[in-house]
């Protein structure tokens, strides 16, 4: 089960700090005391089966709650597992919090979609998307370009010199082939080798068939 991330953002910043905290506390159980970290990550799994089965969004993720807090006693009770040294306010909100993630993906991976079919339907070749403002300002760079026929995508990076490193100029290739491996990164030592680097594969990428 993956650790805590912060993509909670469709939910109220109370709600999702929340979840978030549960998460943290919950996790790093696995450096201290892999039994009860096993059990919680047993016990959080089963919580999400059910939230799969009756949370469909993040709003009814969280008006559940009431619910898989009187459910999770029985749930423990069936599995085998022992809630002793276990908070069930930490493991409802660990679990919510995996669900919204979940959801968040699907709804991410549909808005994608969407907007491939609206680029295709246009003739457009590329979708690009650009860094945010603030990874920009921290010292980060990713650019992130679609090929819109063929799924392949083009990501280049800019990584900013800190304490005598200098910068990193990187390029990857993420192929749109399920399970496919994705090309080993390219780096470089200077923009300008980069860019033209940038320029050779977005062309071989349009020129295959």
């Amino acid at each position: 089960m993956p650790g805590p991330t912060d993509r909670t953002r469709s939910l109220a910043p109370q709600d999702a700090a929340r979840l978030r905290a549960a998460e943290e506390r919950l996790y790093p159980l696995a450096m201290v005391d892999v039994e009860r970290y096993q059990r919680g990550t047993a016990l959080c799994g089963l919580l999400v089966e059910d939230l799969r089965a009756h949370a469909g969004d993040p709003t009814s993720v969280l008006d559940r709650r009431a619910a898989l807090l009187d459910l999770l006693p029985a749930l423990a009770e069936r599995a085998g597992l022992g809630l002793a040294g276990l908070q069930p306010e930490t493991l409802v909100d660990a679990a919510s919090a995996l669900r919204c993630r979940e959801l968040e993906t699907e709804q991410a991976h549909d808005r994608e979609q969407a907007r491939v079919a609206a680029a295709r339907e246009a003739g457009e070749e590329w979708l690009v998307d650009e860094p945010s403002t603030a990874a920009v300002m921290a010292g980060c760079y990713r650019r992130v370009e679609l090929h819109v026929r063929t799924g392949t995508r083009l990501v280049s990076t800019v990584e900013a010199g800190t304490a005598g490193r200098p910068t990193t100029f990187t390029l990857d290739l993420v192929p749109v082939a399920p399970g496919a491996p994705p090309a080993p990164s390219m780096q470089f030592d200077d923009e300008s080798t980069w860019l033209r680097a940038c320029d050779k594969c977005r062309s071989e990428i349009s020129d295959r068939p």
